[in-house]
């Protein structure tokens, strides 16, 4: 099922297809998929595919199309960062509040129902970070208000995504 692949920047700065997150080879590349110099060409190409399917034939449009952002932000850029620097790296306390807004403004945007959850699982989150809850490894950032505030700007980006998207005129 080709819906279930995602679109990523490669580490040659292009972008490419990878397998998505509820399939069992997420986050490596889709064998036979070509590169891409915009992150617009391969968002087209994937659609193009997602419609024609693999013999050609119409596929029905599926909840995952629904919600697809037009020029979708890739959420897991800051991830990838984080997980190659150090763990005593200063950046990480920088970088780990862009990461929480990306997450949550694409799980929102995707499905705004996601707001209400996530609304309540921004605070806890850091709560049982704080606490020692959830284990600490090399890139769990510390807890703090600048991570939680990003979480809350991500939930309202992605419900306006989503408005925007329903209010968008059907091609």
């Amino acid at each position: 099922m080709y819906h279930m692949h995602e679109v990523v920047q490669l580490p040659n700065g292009r972008w490419g297809h990878v397998y998505g997150a509820q399939n069992a080879n997420a986050g490596k590349p889709v064998p036979g998929t070509p590169s891409y110099a915009t992150v617009e060409e391969a968002v087209a190409a994937m659609r193009m595919h997602a419609t024609q399917g693999e013999r050609g034939a119409q596929l029905p449009d599926t909840p995952y199309d629904k919600y697809l952002l037009d020029t979708p932000p890739d959420p897991y850029q800051y991830g990838r960062q984080r997980a190659g620097m150090l763990p005593t790296d200063p950046m990480h306390s920088i970088i780990a509040p862009l990461e929480h807004r990306e997450f949550a403004r694409e799980a929102v945007g995707r499905n705004p129902l996601m707001a209400g959850p996530l609304a309540a699982a921004i605070p806890a989150y850091s709560l049982f970070k704080m606490l020692g809850i959830i284990p600490r490894d090399k890139n769990t950032s510390p807890a703090s208000l600048d991570e939680m505030f990003a979480g809350y700007e991500g939930l309202f980006s992605g419900l306006g995504d989503s408005m925007r998207k329903k209010r968008k005129p059907e091609d």
